[in-house]
């Protein structure tokens, strides 16, 4: 299954010739796959005839629809049943059948782990593309070709761009990179705000409290006091509170300490819904999380809390957005999902120039606005 590879090479690249079909491997999660948008549009720009599929988990599907490249056929990465011994077998032959459906010319494992890499070479394409230094150095066996990534390429975005590099001439985007549009989507959000009576409200300000890790969730009591803070200071505005069902709690929370200008829809959204509110929003505020940099590509102001892990590489990309993390710590970007002292360390953050940022954002957009 392994195979010989064509050794590593640097991210200056050469470009294959009739690639019809392209698979993009990049299961999981939200920011990830959002961060992996340029670089597959990168390809489409250097293969203009090529058609794109994408192997994603079923959860993060709705993502795709606001892939730059339009995505012909979302491959279901069935996590779940691969993980239990009664429905793995189906699980299993079901994928390799999907894999295995379109002859590929060209696979390329952005994840960069074992897992990924094995499904990536079991669609049998003859040019599997994956880092040469992968999340998981087992991962190296399974691609024909291993793209070095450039000393300059910190962030998860450039890395993605450097290996699609690899087999690409034209080396920077031709088109600006921009989050399309979906009218179905900006439809169902609409009728969100207007079951709330918000359909009008121009200062939407989108909250989302949680986070996948505990060790980025930042205590609840930040986000009630920015949005009792700005409130005051904008008694006009509306949040929307988002997130899964997991942020229940702390949304309950919230609600109990604020008022009616706070609305709940955690649990509420489909992804497409997510972004479309927050293509509306005058501001989001959260924790490092898949939204937040949804918001990135969408450059809407926000602030964000970082502390287990680092803005520098995995951090939202935009002038928009000012990231607030704990400089001073020698534990800072531990990348420990659970940390007990989280809440005296890495958690603490200065609130005034927090609130501080908050609001000159707002400042800042209703300026623009009456420019206009």
């Amino acid at each position: 299954m392994s195979g010989e590879t064509e050794g590593v090479v640097s991210h200056h690249g050469r470009k294959l010739r009739h690639v019809r079909r392209i698979l993009v491997v990049k299961p999981s999660s939200m920011g990830d796959v959002v961060h992996t948008f340029k670089a597959v549009q990168l390809l489409s720009e250097n293969y203009p005839k090529a058609v794109f599929d994408w192997l994603i988990v079923n959860d993060l599907s709705g993502v795709l629809d606001y892939s730059p490249v339009a995505i012909a056929e979302k491959i279901i990465f069935p996590r779940r049943d691969l993980g239990r011994i009664t429905t793995f077998l189906p699980a299993f032959f079901g994928l390799l059948r999907d894999l295995r459906y379109h002859h590929y010319d060209l696979v390329v494992d952005f994840q960069g782990l074992l897992r990924s890499a094995l499904f990536a070479r079991m669609t049998r394409c003859h040019h599997v593309l994956g880092f040469a230094d992968p999340r998981e150095k087992a991962a190296r066996k399974f691609y024909t070709r291993c793209g070095e990534i450039s000393e300059s390429a910190v962030h998860s975005i450039d890395r993605n761009m450097d290996l699609a590099r690899t087999y690409c001439v034209d080396m920077d985007l031709k088109a600006p990179y921009h989050v399309p549009n979906n009218q179905h989507n900006a439809k169902l959000a609409q009728r969100k705000l207007e079951h709330r009576h918000l359909e009008n409200r121009k200062l939407l300000i989108s909250v989302f409290p949680g986070a996948r890790w505990a060790s980025k969730t930042f205590p609840v009591e930040l986000f009630i006091k920015l949005i009792c803070d700005i409130h005051e200071r904008y008694p006009e505005a509306a949040f929307l509170l988002m997130g899964s069902l997991h942020e229940n709690k702390a949304g309950s929370q919230i609600l109990k300490q604020t008022g009616k200008y706070v609305h709940s829809l955690i649990g509420a959204t489909k992804i497409g819904e997510m972004v479309e509110l927050l293509r509306r929003s005058a501001l989001v505020i959260g924790n490092d999380s898949g939204p937040m940099h949804f918001a990135a590509a969408l450059n809407v102001p926000g602030i964000a809390f970082f502390g287990a892990t680092d803005p520098a590489k995995t951090g939202p990309v935009s002038e928009a957005i000012e990231v607030f993390e704990r400089t001073d710590l020698p534990c800072l970007h531990c990348l420990k999902r659970e940390c007990s002292e989280a809440a005296e360390l890495c958690h603490k953050l200065p609130y005034e120039e927090v609130l501080a940022s908050a609001l000159k954002k707002l400042e800042s957009g209703h300026a623009a606005e009456a420019a206009e």
